[in-house]
């Protein structure tokens, strides 16, 4: 990694979204005390993206839970923790990270009740088993504020036939907590809003 890029990514899964996070989050934009939960950050495109289009205001801030661990079915997910840190240098001072996995951090007492109803926005991309997506969605649900937006990504990755698809997982999380959302959209990504 050149000590004289601004960024480095292996990948760039997140770009293609930008449009629609546009529309999604519009609302939100430039507001005071923001704030959104990630649960898988990988190398940091979507929190940058959303730290200079939607994050803006000085008390918006993002917090990112991942592992930062080599994956192996995970394509160039090496040095993740520092590549991590590296993209994420210049807004280091509006980010908290929660190193580990969503199970560990989220569930942490401290950490529930601290932030009941305190995200705006969560976005769910982590570990992409049905069971995972599914305990994602559960373990965020009360921390997310009632009229804040939840994203799930990878809606129809893999495949969807799988007993381990995330389509499955986020089917279900969709159908159980039907009467308590609004969905916005449901594409490749998954947007709704918490009534």
């Amino acid at each position: 990694m050149s000590e004289f890029k601004m960024y480095y990514f292996t990948s760039d899964w997140f770009l293609g979204h930008i449009p629609k996070w546009n529309v999604w989050l519009d609302h939100l934009k430039g507001r005071l005390n923001v704030n959104m939960l990630e649960i898988g950050s990988f190398q940091g495109r979507s929190a940058l993206w959303c730290l200079d289009n939607i994050l803006t205001h000085p008390t918006s801030r993002i917090y990112c839970c991942d592992p930062f661990v080599e994956t192996p079915t995970v394509p160039n997910s090496f040095n993740m923790f520092e590549i991590f840190q590296h993209n994420i240098r210049n807004h280091a001072d509006k980010i908290t990270i929660l190193r580990g996995t969503s199970r560990e951090q989220l569930k942490l007492d401290n950490f529930t009740a601290k932030h009941s109803e305190f995200f705006d926005i969560i976005y769910i991309d982590g570990d992409h088993t049905s069971a995972s997506v599914l305990e994602d969605a559960i373990l965020a649900w009360p921390l997310l504020k009632r009229g804040g937006t939840l994203i799930f990504d990878d809606f129809y990755w893999g495949d969807i036939s799988s007993i381990d698809a995330c389509y499955l997982g986020i089917n279900f999380f969709l159908s159980a907590y039907e009467k308590a959302i609004r969905v916005v959209e449901k594409g490749y990504q998954v947007c709704l809003i918490k009534l």
